[in-house]
């Protein structure tokens, strides 16, 4: 293994605490800007906050019962398989079991 001389080791330095320097500037414009955001979006929040006050109930959604959210239903889950979970592979009916545990060698 070759060693580095003094200067190679000074120049390897230099370059790692210019790096180092140019990752502490993104991450505080980073954190300045996401706290810029965190501004916004509170009082995003406090003015919706007074809108629905104001609206009273009829700007809740139909599908809203008392304090909790109730999701609509799925078009796609054919009635009568609700709550069940998907079958499975077993009890699909797979034939390719079926057919190679009757074969003879």
């Amino acid at each position: 293994m070759e060693r580095m001389t003094e200067a190679d080791q000074t120049m390897l330095l230099l370059s790692l605490q210019r790096e180092m320097a140019e990752m502490r500037r993104k991450t505080e414009e980073a954190a300045q800007k996401n706290k810029q955001e965190l501004q916004v979006l509170r009082r995003e929040n406090e003015e919706m906050k007074k809108k629905l006050g104001e609206g009273g109930p009829s700007v809740i959604p139909k599908n809203v019962v008392g304090r909790s959210y109730t999701s609509p239903p799925d078009p796609d889950v054919a009635e009568g398989t609700r709550g069940r979970p998907p079958p499975r592979d077993t009890e699909m009916g797979d034939e390719s079991c079926l057919i190679r545990s009757t074969r003879r060698p």
